[in-house]
């Protein structure tokens, strides 16, 4: 900073581009409130002084990134828009360096639950690339990579994985094996293996991951800590509750201050496995920071602020608190709708909160239909065969079983759920595990 008030005074191009470099290795370093400070300081000197298109289009895209990194989502959209102007004025509508100002835009507009929009900004980013430098280049499968994020939030598992894993060997071919700019592809594949249920793949991409990130960014920084929450994640579905403990342990010792977002979602992780443990108070305190850090740093326009208040109400269920979880649930669906409309898959899993809740307080018929709900949505999106769709069925047999003029409809679904089971055993396990048999065996034994 010293150096640009000094060495190059007179030069206002010079002291901007050295700011903006120091503004990006802070933000590389996980310092995005020190690289928010430098990069005010060089938009102070820009606006006084004839500054360079192309520098300008830089100084804006790091400025709409790092409003992204502090959840700053209507700042970070307004500043790609900024910036994608500046490059087309100054570049043309079909240059590369117009194609590279948007490409981390996708994940604010998903923010926004703009889905078609970030789908249309990534593909057109990697048409364009893919015209003009070859499949075989870093940059063209960067961009195949952000249609991947976009195909993982829409749920779309298998167009996600094909994404991840065409993008990987063109990296390692242009880099390294462990260059770090892997690390981000390697956890995206880690965890789109995770929720196709591959665990051993899944473990051994994310703690591959993990180890770049250490030998390449040491033990605290952000990138590391959102490998091993993911891994936390990834053991926690696979059953492994110490394991999911140990990693998400390590993710927040990992974690810098200031990262809002990841510290909300190691917040919302962590409840699931107090709530498995059934520390329902230490999961109700976890989820209302989640809850309140999503409110404060995202804007309400951003849904995980929504789905923060239905898994807010799991925990107060646990502590009996069930009038205020119906509450909570119910407001947080109706918001949710109005935000997204009644058919994205996110919504699922607002409904299937509910539907849990409904269950506990004895309103079977009411639970069901929300599972209903929770299933149409996911089959939708997923399949019939879909994990969660196979869940949320079985969830709704049992609540149906209680309801003696539908006993007929719980056994029928049971029979669904067994034609699946027998073509897939690992299907089998999972609905055994979650109470299939005993169901079924209740049911016949009247």
């Amino acid at each position: 900073m010293a150096r640009a008030e000094t060495e190059l005074a007179g030069d206002a191009e010079g002291q901007v581009r050295l700011l903006g470099s120091l503004a990006a290795a802070q933000f590389g370093q996980g310092l995005s409130s020190d690289a928010r400070a430098t990069l005010q300081r060089a938009t102070v000197i820009s606006e006084a002084q004839p500054i360079s298109g192309a520098v300008r289009v830089r100084l804006g895209a790091l400025a709409a990134r790092i409003a992204e990194a502090e959840l700053r989502q209507n700042d970070a959209l307004q500043l790609y828009e900024q910036a994608v102007a500046i490059a087309t004025e100054v570049h043309g509508e079909n240059s590369l360096e117009r194609a590279r100002t948007p490409r981390d835009r996708p994940g604010v507009m998903m923010m926004g639950s703009d889905f078609a929009g970030a789908r249309a900004v990534a593909t057109e980013a990697h048409a364009q690339f893919l015209r003009q430098l070859g499949e075989a280049d870093a940059e063209t499968a960067l961009a195949r990579y952000q249609i991947g994020l976009v195909h993982a939030q829409k749920r779309e598992n298998s167009a996600t994985r094909a994404d991840f894993e065409a993008v990987l060997p063109v990296l390692e071919q242009v880099y390294a094996a462990d260059d770090a700019r892997l690390m981000r592809p390697l956890m995206s594949l880690g965890d789109v293996r995770r929720r196709l249920r591959d665990f051993i793949a899944g473990r051994a991409t994310l703690q591959r991951g993990a180890a770049i990130a250490s030998n390449h960014l040491g033990e605290k920084h952000l990138q590391r800590a959102a490998i091993l929450f993911r891994l936390g994640t990834l053991e926690r579905d696979a059953g492994d509750l110490e394991a999911a403990i140990a990693a998400l342990d390590a993710a927040e010792k990992a974690l810098p201050e200031g990262e809002a977002r990841t510290l909300a979602q190691l917040h919302a992780s962590r409840d699931t496995l107090f709530v498995a443990r059934a520390e329902f108070a230490c999961a109700e305190l976890d989820l209302r920071q989640a809850m309140d850090l999503r409110k404060q740093h995202g804007g309400l326009r951003t849904g995980l602020a929504r789905y923060s208040k239905a898994e807010w109400g799991v925990a107060l269920a646990g502590l009996d608190r069930l009038d205020e979880v119906k509450a909570a649930q119910r407001e947080a669906r109706r918001e949710r709708l109005a935000l997204l409309g009644p058919d994205v898959h996110q919504n699922s899993l607002l409904a299937a909160r509910l539907g849990a809740t409904l269950g506990l307080r004895g309103e079977s018929a009411e639970a069901a239909a929300e599972l209903a709900e929770a299933e149409r949505l996911v089959v939708a999106q997923s399949g019939p065969d879909n994990h969660n769709a196979c869940q949320y069925r079985l969830q709704r047999a049992r609540r149906l079983a209680q309801l003696p003029e539908r006993r007929e409809e719980a056994r029928n679904l049971l029979e669904d759920l067994n034609a699946r089971a027998e073509a897939q055993p690992e299907r089998a396990a999972a609905l055994e595990a979650k109470g299939l048999g005993p169901l079924q065996r209740e049911l016949a034994g009247e």
